[in-house]
């Protein structure tokens, strides 16, 4: 394993095949300090004085299984401490400090249950100076940076080296030239090779897919191997789903002033059946609580609703809100949006969070530079161009005018602005 990241594939050879002889590395500090602790290797790690400060429990931690455990618990306090300006990461921090032998109890405790059930020789070295070490017959788990510039790797511990020194590794970039030498190297060798990517390629010569598992909207990890007589598929499951018989509105349904609001909570597996039905577009996400919105006893729209109060905010996060596809109206979306702007929705949040949220907010990807959906009830607060992804534009929506008193009211304002506008 000339790239040994957290060691997975490491513990599952090694349940799989304990008598097997296993080679692992990595450049990382998070990895070899997991790596030299399972085999008592000392490395050097100090804490920085000034960070020291708060954590002064931890400085009595000297042999390399306890230092492996100073590491991983910095690895993510370093993260907060760097943003311990907003005041959620200001949060987590305190409590870091606050509980901090706690915390780094837990993961030895978790380091040491890893020592005593895997075996591997680790050697924290460059993976090009491992791999001169192969011969003839051995199996090697070719996992490489994906990103050649290395900028991933660069920013992933980069709030680390802010509350801790240690030797940093020498390292050689793995670009697509010397992956392909090395491929070809290894399979010329007589070395049985898995190579793991981040997207389906065309192989080079002498490897074959073996494995191909999609394991986010936008993301697959695949497998090719120069030796193959299986090839295996999977598929995570985007979003769970609970199928009830509910009556969804139809073209022949009337919505009038007087008709019936209801806006019901349930399990989210029961919105997300008609999100996986009715949104065509979006890679959605299973959080929040669920609302079905019915009028006159039939289904018109999903609420999935978040609370701000994560960052402290006190706008209620829309995170989706689908429309019904089946009614006759054109504008039936707005009235999702009307039903969810009110003082009874927000209450009803409140009530769930025990926060105070004051209005609404949600994020949109879009080709045009606003979205018509919410235009007239929601404020464009904030547009950014899209690098990366399927659409141009980022939205920021907001709102804190448009606020309904009740649901009642709602309705009544859409059915006057909008209840005669058909498909």
């Amino acid at each position: 394993m000339p790239f040994a990241g957290n060691f997975v594939v490491e513990q599952v050879a090694h349940k799989a095949c304990p008598e097997a002889e296993i080679h692992s590395t990595d450049v990382s500090i998070y990895s070899n300090a997991i790596g030299h602790a399972i085999n008592d290797q000392d490395f050097r790690l100090e804490i920085k004085k000034e960070v020291l400060e708060h954590f002064k429990s931890l400085a009595r931690m000297q042999s390399p299984i306890e230092k492996a455990a100073v590491v991983i618990f910095f690895t993510e306090v370093s993260k907060a401490r760097r943003k311990r300006d907003i005041p959620y990461y200001a949060d987590q921090y305190r409590d870091a400090i606050m509980n901090q032998e706690t915390y780094v109890a837990k993961i030895l405790d978790k380091l040491t249950q890893f020592r005593d059930t895997s075996k591997f020789n680790y050697y924290g070295i460059d993976a090009v100076e491992l791999l001169k070490k192969i011969r003839k017959g051995d199996m090697v788990f070719y996992d490489p940076p994906i990103d050649e510039t290395n900028k991933d790797y660069e920013m992933q511990f980069a709030s680390l080296k802010e509350c801790v020194s240690f030797d940093e590794v020498p390292y050689t970039i793995i670009d697509d030239e010397l992956k392909q030498a090395q491929l070809k190297y290894l399979n010329e060798l007589g070395v049985t090779v898995y190579w793991r990517t981040n997207e389906s390629i065309i192989p080079p010569e002498n490897f074959e897919e073996v494995f191909n598992f999609w394991y986010k909207w936008d993301g697959r990890y695949c497998i090719y191997s120069n030796r193959f007589n299986m090839t295996f598929v999977g598929t995570w499951e985007p979003l769970k789903e609970i199928i009830k018989n509910i009556k969804i509105i139809a073209a022949e349904d009337e919505i009038t002033e007087k008709s019936v609001i209801e806006i019901v909570q349930q399990p989210a597996g029961v919105g997300n059946h008609y999100r996986l039905l009715w949104v065509k577009k979006a890679q959605m996400t299973d959080s929040g609580w669920c609302f079905l919105i019915m009028i006159d006893g039939k289904l018109i729209g999903v609420l999935q609703l978040l609370s701000g109060i994560k960052f402290r905010s006190d706008l209620i996060l829309i995170n989706s809100d689908p429309a019904a596809p089946t009614s006759k109206y054109s504008k039936l979306s707005k009235l999702v949006l009307f039903l969810c702007s009110t003082r009874e929705m927000i209450d009803r949040i409140n009530d769930l969070s025990m926060w105070q949220h004051e209005g609404f907010t949600t994020r949109v990807f879009s080709n045009n530079p606003m979205s018509m959906k919410y235009r007239g009830i929601f404020d464009l607060t904030e547009r950014n161009e899209c690098k990366d992804g399927d659409y141009k534009f980022k939205l920021i929506y907001q709102n804190r005018k448009n606020i309904f008193s009740t649901t009642r009211d709602a309705l009544a304002e859409w059915v006057k602005r909008y209840g005669k506008q058909y498909k």
